[in-house]
């Protein structure tokens, strides 16, 4: 076996490749005992194999390949030498190599050290095997491919991949036409695929599937179609740009997509020309995306339902109005009032108000902007003080239009500000036109007062107020309440202390808010303890400075966590001063914990991330510790600094006994600074995994603790696989595996590391060990009480690291994930003040632009 590397990110990704693509491989491929008889599952006849005169190639001679001229079958064949491959894996090998190629194997067989198969015409993806050498890539492992030309001429009698694809959807089509529902779910065991791997995981496959339901008469729109709905669950989807050839099937109203592997939302943009009401999209990957709903939403204004729950975004309103629904019956004229007659009103607008009548108002931009847009700048600037509830909110032609109820003060601002809305986005100028007294109110119609007041009721749960989803509630479907305005969020928690003043627990979740001075009147709820305002747009949390009673708040998802923890959690203990748990994890006397979700991060990098960490320290302090080198590969590097200053108030043991196990770790540490003979530099450098394991081996046994542990994310990309953190906390040593005279430690360890195939491979592993101060000390012999003020400080001057020490790291870090040269590093990280992920945001900007010199790619 031989190893070779390639990049798959321009000059600063290099994943380690095997192969087995040798002459000794190849030749056990020719010599193979290939049957002489292929037989069937099913009702096709057994195919006989005749290969004394087919063309043979593989990877030796495959230049010299010519596609099969007539209609019969030919073998293609892999070997893969016993490694522990499933036939899924082998096959996605496979697909990733044919692209959007049509390919189905036939009769797939498994032996020990080399799988074959038949094909039958599909000329496009052996050509496309052959461009690629015939190899395929399975995990990090080449595989070399035989193909074996027309082995055997087709009859009648045998399968045909392309007509069982055409005789299935028939079949179904049949069954379902009595419920309307077309059930093409797990086509896999279905009787006419028993012989074939078929996967809509294909694009090739896919396509010609969606093909052959473009040709089915009766499933399209027509008058007498009964389909409405359309079911495709388990079948390992991965992209939805095959549904584009159904944008004329105008009847079906229902997409079940559930338990499939959809992972970018960005793929809904391909059903935007069909006419859903409903998509069931549970049990895919793309569901974990933090703004999933409000993106295909936005993608597909249209949808009224998603996995089960009802929507009413801004768009479903306006197309509900536009489509007649609009309860307002003989609107008049009115008092026509714009900019350019704006004066003669002024100094009577008063007057000509009638608080009794609806008034109608428009905003014409030309389309330039999204409602949303709009209703955001009106709601967190110009109209925030002011009651404003629009009703009846739909998009015609050039403009938008609203009717407004008892919303005086906000038409008041509108007339003052000249009928024009300065929108942030290119400072255009939105035109506003006005018509007062257009209809006169009548009961029954949008009253959003008695509306909100009667959602809040059904809001209220014992102690408790749900807001989850407030604006999105199916009640507000022809009523906008904006909860970004100060005003309308102070307005609801008043209406609630009404209700019960005595709440506990406030789920604010998912309520697009980013202007929190609404909640200012929180100190109203004495006996409130716990907020959740996850999902939001907050980057500021001085208005909650008088919720003193509050103890507990989760604001994962805001851009406020777009901070190191450190400040992170300062900036939330400075707010909320009574504060113990933050986003589920307890906050001790440093502002520690364990993590927190960046608003720049995605859910997928939080289960990575707790899953490595939780997995990491416990293997390390187990009895096991040597199954952590499987972590690591031959190129991992590990380095470690030892800073242990005896203090004896902060320790239980004499020097004397501390000093010979502080040596230990010494003779592995690589702090220059404390280094004697520099010649011995290298030497500290521990480098592939066989060397890390003698190291990690040599160390004494530990227990961790986990509610010390700080974990941040300085860096996260999901394209490049990599990902960097750091762990801080403390740990406890025992000597001979005992508990007896333990002794603690302070530590900071970074990882940089990948994660391929679900695996995590260590890149570079930086440990630096410290003795603890005297409030992490005090949390070890109390049992984890919070730290005193003058202890919170103590901490923080001790553990926070200098300038020096601060940027050394930075640039160490950035110059691991880039692999460019130091000097170069470290110039875009003082180009960008020192703050790496806007460094590294720089690096990636440069990289796209093929910006960077290749000298720089040099790390030294």
């Amino acid at each position: 076996m031989t190893e070779n590397t390639f990049s798959s990110f321009g000059k600063a990704d290099n994943i380690k490749i095997r192969t087995l693509v040798n002459p000794s491989s190849i030749s056990q491929l020719k010599n193979y005992n290939y049957p002489r008889r292929i037989e069937m599952q099913g009702i096709e006849q057994p195919i006989i194999v005749n290969d004394s005169t087919v063309n043979v190639y593989t990877p030796l001679d495959c230049d010299r390949f010519y596609a099969p001229q007539n209609n019969g079958f030919s073998l293609i064949s892999v070997y893969h030498q016993g490694l522990p491959f499933t036939k899924d894996e082998i096959i996605n090998g496979f697909y990733d190599t044919v692209g959007e190629t049509f390919f189905i194997p036939i009769a797939y067989k498994q032996d020990r050290y080399i799988d074959y198969f038949l094909v039958k015409n599909q000329n496009d993806a052996m050509r496309e095997l052959v461009r690629n050498k015939l190899q395929i890539q399975v995990k990090d492992w080449k595989l070399p491919l035989l193909i074996k030309i027309e082995i055997s001429v087709s009859n009648n009698g045998h399968i045909k991949p392309r007509k069982s694809i055409g005789t299935f959807i028939i079949r179904k089509v049949k069954e379902n036409s009595a419920v309307g529902i077309l059930d093409l779910s797990e086509i896999q065991k279905e009787p006419e695929f028993v012989d074939m791997y078929i996967s809509l995981r294909s694009l090739g496959v896919s396509k010609t599937f969606f093909d052959e339901i473009n040709n089915i008469r009766g499933i399209k729109s027509s008058s007498n179609s009964n389909f409405r709905a359309m079911k495709f669950c388990n079948n390992e989807i991965q992209s939805l740009e095959p549904f584009k050839r159904l944008f004329d099937f105008k009847n079906i109203e229902v997409l079940d997509l559930s338990n499939n592997n959809i992972t970018d939302v960005n793929e809904f943009n391909n059903l935007m020309g069909m006419n859903l009401n409903e998509i069931i999209i549970n049990n895919n990957p793309v569901t974990n995306h933090p703004q999933f709903e409000q993106i295909v939403q936005k993608i597909l204004p249209n949808l009224k339902t998603l996995n089960s729950k009802v929507i009413f975004s801004l768009s479903n309103m306006m197309n509900s109005i536009q489509n007649g629904n609009n309860d307002i019956p003989n609107v008049g004229d009115g008092t026509l009032i714009k900019s350019e007659n704006l004066m003669q009103y002024r100094n009577r607008i008063e007057k000509i108000v009638n608080e009794k009548y609806w008034a109608q108002v428009t905003l014409h931009h030309n389309k330039r902007y999204t409602v949303q847009e709009i209703m955001k700048e009106l709601s967190s600037n110009l109209l925030k003080e002011v009651h404003f509830y629009p009703c009846y909110l739909k998009r015609l032609d050039n403009y938008d239009e609203f009717y407004l109820y008892r919303n005086f003060d906000a038409l008041r601002i509108l007339f003052l500000n000249g009928l024009k809305i300065q929108m942030p986005k290119n400072s255009f100028t939105i035109d506003v036109h006005i018509r007062l007294n257009v209809a006169e109110y009548r009961e029954g119609e949008v009253n959003w007062s008695s509306k909100i007041a009667n959602v809040l009721k059904n809001r209220v749960k014992e102690d408790t107020l749900d807001l989850n989803d407030f604006p999105r509630d199916p009640e507000f479907s022809k009523l906008t309440v904006l909860l970004n305005s100060s005003k309308t969020l102070d307005y609801v928690l008043t209406l609630v202390k009404r209700i019960n003043p005595n709440i506990t627990r406030i789920n604010a979740e998912n309520c697009n808010i980013s202007n929190c001075k609404g909640f200012e009147c929180l100190f109203s709820f004495p006996k409130l303890y716990a907020l959740n305002l996850k999902n939001n747009y907050i980057s500021n949390l001085s208005d909650f400075s008088k919720c003193t009673s509050v103890v507990e708040v989760h604001l994962d998802g805001n851009p406020v966590c777009n901070k190191s923890s450190y400040d992170y959690i300062g900036h939330v203990r400075e707010n909320f001063k009574e504060i113990v748990y933050v986003d589920g994890h307890r906050v001790y006397g440093q502002n520690r914990i364990v993590t927190h979700q960046n608003f720049l991060f995605n859910k997928n990098a939080y289960i990575v991330i707790n899953a490595f960490v939780d997995y990491f320290f416990h293997l390390w302090d187990s009895f096991e510790r040597s199954k952590v080198r499987l972590l690591y590969n031959d190129y991992s590097v590990f380095t470690m600094s030892v800073n242990y200053e005896f203090n004896e108030k902060n320790s239980s043991m004499t020097f004397a006994q501390i000093y010979p196990r502080i040596q230990n770790h010494m003779k592995f540490q690589r702090n220059l600074l404390k280094l004697s003979d520099m010649n011995s530099v290298a030497s500290k450098v521990h480098i592939g995994k066989n060397n890390i394991a003698m190291v990690f081996n040599d160390m004494s046994r530990t227990r961790h603790d986990f509610s010390t542990f700080t974990v941040d994310v300085p860096f996260f990309s999901e394209e490049q696989r990599k990902i960097g953190i750091i762990v801080s906390g403390v740990f406890e040593e025992f000597l001979y595996n005992t508990e007896d005279n333990s002794l603690p430690y302070s530590f900071s360890r970074t990882f940089l590391f990948d994660v391929i195939d679900g695996n995590f491979i260590i890149k570079n592993d930086q440990l630096l060990l410290r003795q603890p101060t005297t409030a992490q000390m005090e949390m070890l012999r109390s049992g984890h009480r919070a730290a005193t003020k003058n202890e919170i400080k103590e901490q923080c001057r001790v553990l926070l690291p200098s300038a020096f020490e601060n940027q050394a790291l930075k640039l160490s870090i950035f110059q691991k994930l880039t692999e460019c040269s130091k000097s170069f590093c470290k110039k875009l990280l003082e180009d960008n003040s020192w703050d790496l992920k806007v460094a590294l945001a720089s690096f990636t900007y440069m990289m796209e632009r093929n910006e960077i010199p290749d000298e720089k790619f040099k790390f030294k």
